[in-house]
Order: structure tokens, then sequence, then C-alpha cells
């Protein structure tokens, strides 16, 4: 019976594997797309802060920065791999 079921969860536990594989690529790639842009976006908000004396835009410019950087959005989606992932991983363990 045990061998039934798993033959009928092959093809989710399958496309659970290519689904989790191609979101760690996208994972990887936009963090280091986003690392840069965030680079980026800080650079601006400290040259807000120092010659505009703007701290509204500068910190405003700082929370976009932090959100969209490795710490922020990209965290957030890489946990989400990982819970998807560990979805497979019981899935597979039936």
């Amino acid at each position: 019976m045990r061998i039934l079921i798993k033959i009928l969860l092959f093809p989710i536990t399958l496309l659970l594997s290519i689904i989790v594989a191609v979101f760690r690529f996208a994972c990887h790639f936009s963090g280091a797309v986003l690392g840069i842009v965030s680079s980026i976006v800080f650079i601006i908000a400290l040259l807000a802060l120092i010659l505009l004396q703007d701290t509204a835009a500068a910190l405003n410019a700082g929370i976009l920065a932090f959100a969209i950087s490795p710490f922020g959005l990209t965290k957030l989606a890489e946990w989400m791999v990982d819970r998807l992932d560990d979805l497979n991983i019981l899935v597979k363990s039936i």
C-alpha cells in the first residue's frame, strides 16, 4: 500500500523539486541584483542626508534600501522557498 502512495505522489514530488530549484535560482539571482540596487539607493539616501539635509527623504530611501537588501525581501523569499522545500521533503518521506 505504501508503494502505491509513493507512486501516486511521485508527480507531486517531481513538480515540487523543479519548482524549488527554479525558485532558488531566482532568489539567488534577484538577491545579487537587488543587492546592487540596494547599495545605490543607500548611497542616494546618504547623499540626500548630507547634501540636501532632507531627513525625511533620507529615511524613506534608507527604509527602501533595507527592504530590497539581502536582509529584506530576499530573505523573506528564501524563507518561503525553504518552507516549500520542507513540504517537498515531507511528501517524499511518506
